[in-house]
């Protein structure tokens, strides 16, 4: 089975990846740099919220893939972008679609973020198997997801990772 995770970004995309980590019969990757012709091994999952802009293509190549949306908080992942800077995130989409002081910035993350889920939203109607987890309420369902892809490993590391912040706009506290 393939697993495609993908998001916003500043979703908490890195942390899933340290936990899948702990999981032994599949490999795990973040934000691997993506190949034309969308080759991915089984028993993979790969973590990107890159593939969103290819989402359709993956879905019609990986039909039986599970697909996992992770979501945060629209406000704390334009927060977070805002806090990161126009070089990474949206600001690589903002000269595509918004013509605008860079004060502005944070209505162009405001935008990407709901042209980005809504490009989830109506690609995942076309894949047979998708799960949808919010990074607030993860460790709680942190086991559903374990169970239904019949992933084996060190469950409680993998779990102890979500206690972490990875690659975060703000210290930890």
């Amino acid at each position: 089975m393939r697993v495609f995770v993908i998001g916003t970004g500043r979703c908490g995309t890195t942390t899933f990846s340290k936990a899948c980590a702990h999981i032994t019969n599949y490999t795990a990757a973040h934000e691997t740099p993506m190949r034309l012709d969308l080759e991915y091994p089984d028993n993979h999952i790969e973590v990107s919220p890159r593939l969103t802009w290819v989402l359709p293509l993956l879905i019609d190549r990986y039909p039986d893939a599970l697909f996992v949306h992770l979501r945060r908080k629209k406000e704390d992942v334009v927060a977070s972008w805002v806090r990161r800077g126009t070089h990474r995130g949206p600001g690589n989409w903002k000269p595509l679609v918004w013509d605008r002081p860079p004060g502005d910035f944070g209505l162009v993350s405001s935008l990407c973020h709901n042209a980005m889920i809504g490009m989830i939203a109506d690609s995942l109607m076309f894949a047979k198997q998708q799960m949808r987890l919010d990074l607030e309420t993860i460790r709680d369902r942190w086991r559903s997801f374990w169970d239904r892809i019949g992933a084996e490993g060190n469950y409680e590391r993998s779990l102890a990772e979500w206690n972490l912040r990875y690659n975060a706009s703000t210290p930890n506290p």
